[in-house]
């Protein structure tokens, strides 16, 4: 339709400017991503993500090789998310504020955002309670997985951030760690 999100990915392809960026649409992304994406395989993978959040993880090795499926079986580290102007995205935003604000139920007992991110993200009960998000041929390894927790019992797409690119404060300092403990004489 006029101004769908499709179109607006085939207007920022053909050179329709910056502004254009927004979509949902994944062979419209893959087409925006192959002419302004800079070639960055990393980021690429993620591009169909309505909500972008860091990992826990500390392997930036096995991060790039297996992206989501690696990411699915670690926690979730909110201290970097972000949000895609999307109507998936503002229903995780207005879904995470209400779970935050639970005074009984699941979420209830949870005492941090980090907890309550990690649990709705994931069905109840099932481990990793989490499944990709298919990418259309072309696409390096998909970054996304199909996540849960909305309020009227719809998913959203989870995109998890690259470990080497994104790290939030957690896995910054146990890698620093690791390194200066292999520097004679070296401080943290």
């Amino acid at each position: 339709g006029a101004g769908g999100s499709e179109e607006r990915w085939d207007g920022a392809a053909r050179g329709g400017g910056d502004e254009e960026q927004g979509g949902e649409d994944s062979a419209a992304q893959l087409k925006y991503l192959r002419v302004h994406g800079g070639g960055s395989d990393d980021c690429m993978g993620i591009s169909a993500a309505e909500v972008m959040v860091s990992s826990d993880n500390l392997s930036p090795r096995h991060d790039q090789d297996e992206g989501a499926m690696y990411a699915r079986r670690g926690v979730f580290n909110t201290g970097i998310v972000f949000l895609k102007h999307t109507k998936g995205a503002k229903k995780f935003a207005e879904a995470w504020n209400a779970h935050l604000n639970a005074k009984e139920g699941r979420y209830a007992r949870l005492t941090s955002d980090q907890q309550v991110f990690n649990a709705m993200a994931r069905e109840e009960g099932q481990w990793p309670g989490l499944s990709p998000h298919v990418l259309p041929a072309g696409f390096p390894t998909t970054r996304v997985l199909v996540a849960n927790g909305l309020l009227d019992g719809s998913t959203f797409r989870l995109g998890i951030l690259p470990v080497a690119l994104f790290n939030p404060g957690h896995v910054y300092f146990l890698q620093r760690e690791k390194l200066l403990q292999t520097m004679p004489g070296a401080e943290p």
